[in-house]
């Protein structure tokens, strides 16, 4: 019962685990789910960038190729808006902050930043340092060296054997399969 699940949308995200009290129940029928909702989702930070790259948001206008201080005055101006989560509910402050045993099950489509930061690390388990050392090796990269970079990397996190049903319970295994985790 160590799970907690990151949704992570274009416009916000959702942190969510069982309560506290539920823990003893076998299979989490019925149990209490404790959620947060987050104010910022893949849209919300790619217009945050390009405010931060001095240009106007576009649908389909690229942000590449970023800069490195472009990236770390996205970072500033991210931990600027979000802070420090006020009501972030006991148990997810409890698995998130006192346990570090706990896994966080990304859920989210191709654009999420699961699946980019996946296809970008080259594997499907990693963990913040991984996802910041990734970013920082594509640095000064246009669209086309992205992607083809993503797909030699896809074809790696294909070729893993680390699968969702290392870390989810078996009520929950068949959802995640079914959508892009």
């Amino acid at each position: 019962r160590r799970v907690v699940s990151w949704d992570s949308g274009g416009g916000s995200f959702q942190l969510a685990t069982l309560a506290a009290q539920n823990h003893a129940r076998s299979e989490g029928v019925g149990a209490e789910i404790e959620v947060y909702q987050g104010p910022v989702g893949n849209a919300d930070v790619l217009a945050m960038l390009r405010r931060v790259q001095g240009k106007e948001f576009k649908l389909g206008d690229t942000p590449n190729p970023v800069r490195a201080d472009e990236f770390d005055a996205l970072l500033r101006e991210l931990d600027a808006q979000l802070g420090a989560p006020r009501d972030l509910p006991t148990a997810l402050q409890r698995k998130l902050h006192e346990k570090p045993d706990a896994h966080v099950v990304g859920i989210g489509n191709h654009t999420s930043l699961f699946c980019v930061a996946r296809n970008a690390i080259g594997r499907s388990v990693f963990c913040a340092e991984d996802v910041v050392q990734a970013a920082r090796a594509m640095f000064g990269l246009d669209d086309t060296a992205l992607s083809a970079l993503m797909l030699r990397s896809a074809a790696l996190c294909a070729a893993s054997t680390q699968r969702t049903s290392d870390v989810l319970p078996r009520e929950g295994q068949r959802y995640a399969e079914t959508q892009s985790v």
